[in-house]
């Protein structure tokens, strides 16, 4: 209060202090916070009969009553469509209860294959009963893999909680379940135990199988518990009431997302046609000529062949500074500098630049990237004669589509 005392005439700071005791005064009126352990609400499930036993809890609820069902699964890989692409768990979380329940599926065959295939027939019929209302962060993915590894697509989508963070405030990694979870419910990332496990460090496959089972069950559980608690707030932004209709739009642009990225993983799943073959025979002549020019034409140069006589060393092709030193200290062309003053040997300088030697330096940065960014990713990435970009509306800050590899 003095700070306001000696600072009469600072209206800001009156109106913060003002602002500030309304809040303080507002809280009296609150509950006194209790800490909440999220991770007492995870029911991890190992046992065959008692999951089989669980869903068919779920399909009796159903039966009677529509059911919100948050969904969330652990893979050993970004996309189903590789051989051997698995669902290690399964999660999922009830509308009628606080509860998430998490079970091992295709773990390490932690089940007979027997066993797989009747959690799986039970999991269709969840899923596909028309009284199932599925949620998930980021649906495309549990689209994706549901239509893969199960054979089916939910019967009904209502809600990615992704989109809806996406919609809400359009900055980089603001949408990330994570970050949601610690700005909305204060809990801290919890992927610390199985983060290592669930990205490939070479290859498309990833270590889930050597994850500790129980903490990726509650790894996966916290998902869907968190999901469905992001989901609920949501629900009072993003629902349009008859108060809210003349001011909130954020129902009509989350409808045109939803039914956007459904679309988009329809396109996914379809995949785009690829000739193998002829990237494979341009891809053998890229390295030829490459090689050629890297290993050859230009350590044989004219120019390569000053520099070494006046430096007393190896040209290194790769090197900013010794392909400075050759153009500017050698060849004593004239001199364009930074901002810096190092010498310049970007593309804008190179083009300008018209001797044979920059001209192969160039087409030899050409083929590179062409080889190196573009075929060998499509090489990489085909699988059956095809390639699966990602497609997805949560990444650009302009809200449109974006695809990756």
């Amino acid at each position: 209060p003095k700070d306001i005392v000696k600072n009469e005439y600072d209206e800001n700071l009156k109106a913060t202090f003002k602002r500030d005791l309304k809040w303080a005064a507002s809280c009296i009126k609150k509950e006194p916070f209790t800490w909440k352990d999220e991770r007492e609400q995870v029911k991890c499930i190992y046992n065959f009969d008692e999951i089989i036993s669980c869903l068919q809890d779920v399909l009796n609820r159903a039966a009677n009553y529509q059911v919100f069902l948050y969904m969330d699964y652990e893979t050993n890989a970004l996309k189903p469509q590789w051989p051997g692409s698995k669902i290690a768990t399964v999660s999922f979380s009830v509308d009628y209860n606080d509860t998430a329940v998490a079970f091992p599926y295709q773990f390490s065959d932690f089940f007979t294959k027997q066993q797989q295939t009747h959690i799986k027939a039970m999991w269709r019929k969840v899923i596909r009963n028309q009284n199932e209302a599925c949620i998930a962060h980021n649906m495309k993915f549990e689209d994706a893999w549901t239509r893969k590894i199960f054979g089916v697509r939910p019967y009904s989508w209502v809600f990615d909680t992704m989109l809806a963070a996406h919609i809400e405030d359009n900055r980089a990694s603001y949408s990330g379940l994570k970050f949601q979870s610690y700005i909305n419910f204060g809990l801290e990332p919890y992927n610390k135990d199985v983060v290592k496990f669930l990205k490939a460090s070479t290859g498309h496959f990833n270590k889930v199988d050597n994850a500790h089972l129980e903490r990726l069950l509650i790894y996966n559980g916290l998902d869907t518990i968190m999901g469905m608690k992001l989901y609920n707030k949501q629900q009072k932004l993003f629902t349009l009431s008859e108060n809210l209709q003349q001011k909130n739009r954020l129902s009509e642009a989350y409808t045109l997302f939803h039914d956007g990225i459904l679309a988009l993983s329809d396109v996914q799943m379809n995949g785009v046609c690829i000739d193998e073959d002829y990237y494979k025979k341009e891809d053998t002549k890229l390295k030829t000529r490459t090689k050629e020019l890297r290993d050859v034409k230009l350590p044989n140069s004219k120019e390569v062949q000053k520099f070494q006589e006046i430096k007393g060393r190896i040209f290194n092709v790769g090197s900013t500074k010794d392909l400075g030193e050759l153009l500017y200290d050698v060849l004593e062309l004239p001199k364009k500098l930074t901002t810096k003053d190092n010498y310049r040997v970007d593309i804008d300088a190179l083009e300008s630049i018209d001797i044979p030697f920059v001209k192969d330096l160039l087409e030899l940065r050409k083929l590179e990237k062409a080889g190196n960014t573009y075929i060998a990713q499509f090489l990489r990435e085909v699988c059956g004669g095809k390639i699966y970009p990602f497609y997805d509306l949560h990444i650009p800050r302009s809200y449109r589509s974006s695809s990756s590899l």
